[in-house]
């Protein structure tokens, strides 16, 4: 499932006004994590257009992690960077082409041309894994110990 985390919020102004269309209209509706977007919508679907429209527009990088038991193994780029508006249901994200990359470079005064994903939020479910490890090698070390103290092999 995509994740998106948020690099910048995006300001009201005419030169985002075309970016705010495309991502409305010419996007994908990408669930939040841990929940489904059903077939049918329901009162939802009204509610869209209006949510969309109060909501700021944000610059974010799409990625997928490897969990499990909810602990992140690892994460990589799912479609990159992507502007979005958070609705009631999901996301609306827009890939970010090249040209519009140039456009949000110019809004923002920042380069998004060589963005990579801090992997260090996303692996931390290893702790576990080395916990365990070490302490095996210690409770092994402790026996051999124990067995030269008392001269058991």
């Amino acid at each position: 499932m995509p994740h998106i985390i948020l690099l910048d919020t995006l300001p009201s102004s005419p030169l985002t006004h075309s970016i705010r269309n495309e991502t409305e209209y010419g996007s994908a509706l990408l669930p939040y994590p841990g929940k489904e977007i059903s077939g049918f919508l329901g009162p939802h679907l009204e509610s869209l257009p209006s949510a969309s429209a109060s909501a700021p527009l944000r610059l974010g990088y799409s990625y997928r992690e490897l969990s499990l038991f909810g602990m992140p193994f690892w994460a990589y780029g799912d479609h990159g960077l992507v502007t979005y508006l958070e609705t009631p249901i999901g996301y609306r994200a827009a890939l970010v082409t090249d040209q519009r990359r140039e456009l949000l470079q110019r809004i923002t005064g920042r380069s998004y041309a060589g963005y990579a994903l801090p992997l260090h939020r996303h692996v931390w479910g290893w702790l576990l894994v080395l916990g365990f490890v070490v302490w095996s090698f210690v409770r092994r070390w402790e026996e051999a110990r124990w067995r030269q103290k008392t001269e058991m092999i």
